[in-house]
Order: C-alpha cells, then sequence, then structure tokens
C-alpha cells in the first residue's frame, strides 16, 4: 500500500480535525477512533510524530498523545488515562 496523506491540517494545528480537513471520507477524525500504528495516525493527521508518544510544544500544550501499551505502568481507561 502507497503511504498517502489523508487528511490535511497543519502541523502546529490545535483542535478538532473536522470534516473539512477531510477529503477521504468527509467525517474528520471522530472521538475514539484507532488505527493500526502510529504511520496510519499520522495519516490521518492524528499523531504526527511516528516515534515519541507526545507531540506538542511546551507553549501550547500537547496536540496529541499516542497510547501504544509499551509502558507497564499507564494506564487506559477509556475516558481518561495515565500516561508514564
Amino acid at each position: 500500500m502507497q503511504w498517502e496523506v489523508l487528511v490535511t491540517v497543519p502541523l502546529d494545528f490545535l483542535g478538532l480535525i473536522t470534516a473539512e480537513y477531510d477529503p477521504t471520507r468527509n467525517l474528520g477524525i471522530l472521538v475514539g477512533e484507532t488505527w493500526e500504528d502510529r504511520m496510519e495516525c499520522r495519516q490521518w493527521g492524528a499523531h504526527f510524530t511516528h516515534v515519541s508518544g507526545i507531540h506538542g510544544q511546551s507553549d501550547y500544550g500537547a496536540q496529541s498523545v499516542a497510547l501504544s501499551g509499551g509502558y507497564e505502568n499507564d494506564e487506559d481507561h477509556g475516558d481518561w488515562f495515565l500516561y508514564t
């Protein structure tokens, strides 16, 4: 499968990824969506960094946090999580 960008948002984008940014499905990113891996997250504009779990800027906060189950003490409770 060829890699392609499916959603177009700026790298420093903060906020909901709505249908206007999603020419592929015209839905945007929906709460609770999951992806197979971080590269797929990147394609959909949900998490641009393919290695680090936090994508953000210290002056503005995090645009996204990716939980991958890689840390023993992480807790995912569905509507909240503890990221260690």
